[in-house]
């Protein structure tokens, strides 16, 4: 596997963090959030890259994409828009998505508005299509969230002098607490049901992680790895 590259691209006028790694079919790996940052799928999700180009970046408003949301609107259709964007940029089509969360919404998303331009989803606990399927994760995620052991670190992670010493070092923990809710528990918050209703409409292969929450790139690596591989283009 070759060393990554990275590219700071401007997309519809925003700067863009690209991180590409790998040789072969092209594979877009699209992060969950929003505002989150491509970084927390590795180094599970390059073990895919053997083979494979995959092609990560930082989503507008997050990571070392950063845009200033009183000027910049950040919103699902900037999203697909900007995922358009890079798609020409790269000269992909058809496209293969690969999106963990709130990014395989993000690949559904695009997938509804450029049916053209996708040949392969393949989509990783993806976030509620519908807002009934919402609710419900937001009422269990806030439950567990609300947990006393990640109030009280939270608590003394914003009492402590953390943020001024070391601001890179307390976003990241700071972030890693604000997602603690998805792993308080063995199962994942978002309903399994929603994932399956997607897979039933769209007439596509549903796969289940009985060991896993909301990540089985880190919960269940090996099977996670053997059913991706199966699946993503392999090298020609």
């Amino acid at each position: 596997m070759s060393n990554p590259t990275e590219e700071t691209v401007t997309v519809r006028g925003v700067e863009i963090f690209t991180r590409t790694v790998g040789t072969g079919p092209d594979v877009v790996v699209l992060h969950g959030g929003p505002g989150a940052h491509h970084d927390y799928l590795l180094p599970q999700y390059d073990a895919l890259a053997e083979g494979r180009r995959l092609r990560y970046y930082d989503q507008r408003g997050g990571g070392r994409s950063a845009a200033p949301r009183r000027r910049v609107p950040v919103g699902w259709r900037e999203h697909v828009g900007d995922l358009h964007a890079l798609l020409d940029y790269w000269d992909l089509s058809p496209a293969t998505l690969l999106g963990h969360s709130w990014g395989g919404l993000l690949a559904l998303l695009y997938a509804i508005n450029h049916r053209h331009r996708v040949g392969r989803l393949a989509l990783v606990s993806p976030a509620p299509a519908s807002a009934a399927e919402r609710r419900t994760f937001e009422r269990r995620f806030a439950q567990r969230m609300r947990h006393p052991t990640i109030q009280t670190r939270r608590t003394r992670l914003r009492q402590s002098d953390l943020r001024e010493r070391d601001p890179a070092t307390y976003d990241r923990r700071m972030f890693e607490l604000s997602v603690a809710g998805y792993f308080a528990d063995v199962h994942d918050p978002i309903p399994l049901s929603a994932a399956r209703r997607i897979a039933g409409l769209m007439d596509a292969r549903f796969v289940t992680f009985e060991h896993s929450g909301h990540a089985p790139h880190v919960e269940e690596r090996r099977r996670f790895m053997e059913v991706l591989d199966g699946f993503l283009p392999p090298l020609s």
